[in-house]
């Protein structure tokens, strides 16, 4: 099914605002060592592109970079590589970014993405043309104005009469004015007019970008996590980058409390009844959509030093469930230590018996648990 590549939606129990840059806390090591980072529009391409090897890759969560995400990426790189799924050529805000960036000195590229609708779907259907596609990344002007031309007949006056109407604006918003010169020279000669021409419709314009600021992005500040989410949290990140059945197999539904953790687990209970096999972007087109964001956190998460090592893997969730079941058993405790003061107050020793066995039961249950005292740190 169809779902939007982005959702701006507000704030609510199993959906937190992501980042102004998706995935930058995890990609940025990568950004810094290839010198470059790949940009892409929504979540699941940028999922899809980190599980094929393309690791300095940022989401933006839209088409449009905004001056925030510019100077935030200005920090560990100056070369950007965009890889859209939209008519750059068509949108205003997204050349505007562009703008900003290059205002900014950043080197801006684009990445041919053929027939294929946006990276999420290269990147798994044709994973070697893809990371070409990256590395054959031509200027973002010329691929504007090339794709500007592709869509035109250019012998024809209605046709030359279209391309100037989209391509003018483009040409205006070209800060380097020597950058713009050489633009305007390759624009004239293509159309067949004088280059005099081509700079009187530039000067004539009143685009739609000037004196426009951009949007201002607000970052917001991470609650704290509770241990129960943390390790709730970490559980879901190791089964889902090794071998998501064990959550099915190991029965955890019943230690997993917080919304999103316990949402996420339930669609893919639905989700493996119906496929044999696992795909983390295709798991997250068919989940619903507030959850997306959550679940590409997880599948982002890192676990280096544990995948190519299974029995530390297997140990590590070993540990991970031995203390979920700990925090389990001690809410448990905390709630009957309560009943059973209440009980007392009410002189119902027959409830009293039963509460008191329930306690003893559970407090033997902990006590083995705490038996192999946890000696690696898990978070």
């Amino acid at each position: 099914r169809d779902l939007a590549k982005y959702i701006n939606s507000p704030e609510t129990p199993v959906y937190h605002k992501s980042r102004v840059l998706y995935g930058l806390n995890l990609t940025r090591s990568d950004i810094k060592r290839k010198r470059s980072a790949i940009v892409v529009e929504g979540e699941l391409d940028m999922i899809s592109s980190w599980q094929v090897g393309v690791k300095n890759t940022v989401a933006i969560k839209g088409s449009a970079l905004t001056e925030d995400q510019v100077s935030l990426l200005g920090r560990f790189t100056k070369n950007l590589i965009l890889a859209p799924d939209s008519d750059l050529a068509g949108d205003a805000a997204a050349r505007r970014g562009i703008t900003i960036a290059q205002k900014k000195g950043l080197e801006v590229k684009v990445a041919r993405l053929g027939n294929y609708k946006d990276p999420d779907e290269m990147a798994r259907k044709n994973t070697a043309g893809y990371k070409k596609a990256l590395k054959s990344s031509v200027g973002v002007w010329d691929f504007i104005i090339d794709s500007i031309f592709s869509k035109e007949d250019v012998s024809s006056g209605q046709g030359k009469g279209r391309i100037s109407q989209e391509i003018i604006p483009v040409l205006a918003s070209i800060p380097d004015k020597i950058v713009q010169a050489h633009y305007v020279e390759m624009v004239a000669r293509k159309l067949g007019v004088a280059t005099d021409a081509v700079i009187e419709q530039i000067s004539t314009i009143k685009t739609q970008e000037e004196g426009q600021k951009p949007q201002k992005v607000v970052i917001d500040k991470p609650k704290t996590k509770s241990r129960q989410q943390l390790l709730e949290e970490r559980l879901l990140t190791l089964a889902f980058q090794s071998e998501p059945k064990i959550l099915l197999k190991r029965n955890i539904f019943s230690l997993v409390e917080t919304p999103l953790a316990k949402r996420i687990l339930e669609e893919y209970k639905s989700f493996s009844q119906k496929h044999k096999s696992f795909n983390p972007s295709e798991f997250a087109d068919a989940i619903p959509s507030e959850l997306v964001d959550g679940f590409a956190e997880l599948t982002l998460a890192d676990i280096r030093g544990l995948t190519d090592k299974p029995e530390a893997l297997k140990k590590e969730l070993d540990l991970v469930i031995k203390e979920l079941r700990v925090l389990e058993i001690k809410t448990k405790l905390l709630d009957l230590t309560k009943k059973i003061g209440e009980l007392e107050k009410k002189k119902d020793n027959k409830n009293l018996k039963k509460a008191e066995k329930e306690f003893s039961e559970l407090s033997r249950k902990l006590a083995k648990l705490r038996e192999d005292e946890i000696e690696s740190k898990i978070l």
